[in-house]
């Protein structure tokens, strides 16, 4: 994602840059996805449909729901073929970076 006005977003005080993780990007009118950006949604979307397997139902929902259904809309918005494709030719460091960012590595703090 990229953002269009990181200082007049939602997720910051007016004039404050944003440190919002990107799971609250999927939600913010300031983010914008580029087909460049598809590869590490792709990645995210079934990283968290890999973490559904290890939690409670509740659990899941509660932390993953709604940024999964929103990563789901935006892969369907970019079309099977270009999705697989992203899939598949995602390289090793755009998993690593998915990886850091899923185990929190990546948050501001």
């Amino acid at each position: 994602m990229t953002c269009t006005d990181h200082t007049g977003g939602p997720h910051a005080p007016a004039g404050q840059p944003c440190r919002a993780s990107f799971m609250l990007c999927l939600s913010c009118p300031c983010a914008r996805a580029a087909p460049h950006h598809l590869p590490f949604q792709v990645l995210v979307h079934d990283a968290l449909d890999e973490r559904r397997r290890l939690m409670t139902p509740l659990t899941w929902s509660d932390r993953f729901a709604l940024p999964s259904t929103q990563l789901a809309d935006l892969l369907d918005r970019a079309g099977q073929a270009p999705v697989e494709h992203a899939r598949h030719t995602a390289t090793e460091d755009q998993k690593k970076i998915v990886q850091r960012f899923l185990n929190r590595e990546m948050d501001l703090r």
